[in-house]
């Protein structure tokens, strides 16, 4: 009796193991079950296009200026960019008509808050507008390349005096170099500022915070300071840098003209603010010391 007990026991215990077992998990439909990645707090994402240009394009790249709003930067600095053949400015809400002509936009202006997407580009074309996606870290320096590096580069330009200066830089390549610092308000403060690498690759010490060397790799570079770009932008905001026309030699010539066949080819570069995480009650400890951003 008592085997028959404890037979009896082993048989409802395997029956109620085989059930929980082949009961089947229940899902929740549209989420995955692993949880997604999440930027850190003071992380933004830029988007870049770069916008190759030709004569066809003067009118609606006129057009495009005029929606600019070059005045976001301070006088003395729109002043040393137009003496170096630069010109810079920030475009805030929905792109504009022109922005989207440029951009070969599928739809028409989108809102403020929507990425641009540009066309698919068919493999036989060659691209007319380029497209990169940056994510960059509060005071984490990012390097944007306007150009393939070249054999010779001669550059002319002007100090804040209005001296004209002239040097040439071998197997040199032009670049921005860009870092983001958080407001308090929430917005962004960017920076661009215009930098040449040249000469062969060395290794050379480097430092990223004060008292701390660090053996790196890389090219000897002239930067540009006095000709830096900044910028407050919230979300959707956009920074537009290009050349100006008929500059020949100048550092905005280098920086935005490649060669082609039938003559000089000049661009324009966006950079959009896609996406942050910072909001203003993370802007306390987190920013550090900081120069005081120009006032929108």
């Amino acid at each position: 009796m008592g085997v028959n007990r404890s037979f009896f026991g082993i048989l409802i215990g395997l029956a109620l193991v085989a059930a929980i077992g082949c009961a089947p998990v229940k899902k929740q439909r549209g989420q995955s079950p692993l949880l997604p990645a999440r930027m850190s707090p003071d992380s933004v994402v830029l988007d870049i296009f770069f916008v190759q240009l030709d004569p066809a394009d003067a009118e609606t790249c006129d057009a495009l200026w005029r929606e600019v709003d070059e005045q976001r930067l301070p006088a003395e600095c729109r002043r040393r960019l137009w003496e170096n053949g630069l010109r810079a400015g920030v475009l805030t809400g929905a792109v504009p008509p022109a922005l989207a002509e440029l951009l070969e936009l599928d739809n028409k202006p989108a809102p403020s808050d929507q990425p641009p997407e540009a066309r698919p580009i068919q493999p036989a074309e060659k691209p007319k507008v380029a497209r990169r996606h940056l994510q960059l870290r509060a005071r984490t320096r990012a390097e944007i390349l306007t150009g393939p590096t070249r054999e010779e580069i001669p550059v002319l330009t002007r100090d804040g005096a209005g001296r004209l200066c002239g040097r040439q830089y071998n197997q040199a390549q032009p670049l921005l170099a860009a870092t983001v610092s958080l407001e308090p308000d929430g917005r962004v403060l960017l920076d661009l500022v215009p930098e040449l690498a040249y000469g062969p690759v060395q290794r050379r010490l480097v430092s990223d915070h004060p008292g701390v060397l660090r053996m790196d790799t890389g090219r000897k570079q002239r930067v540009f300071d006095d000709l830096a770009v900044r910028a407050v932008l919230a979300s959707g905001h956009m920074v537009v840098v290009s050349s100006l026309p008929n500059r020949p030699g100048s550092l905005g010539h280098h920086f935005f003209t490649e060669p082609a066949p039938d003559g000089d080819q000049s661009k324009l570069m966006i950079v959009r603010l896609s996406q942050t995480q910072h909001d203003g009650q993370f802007a306390n400890g987190m920013n550090g010391d900081k120069t005081a951003a120009p006032n929108p």
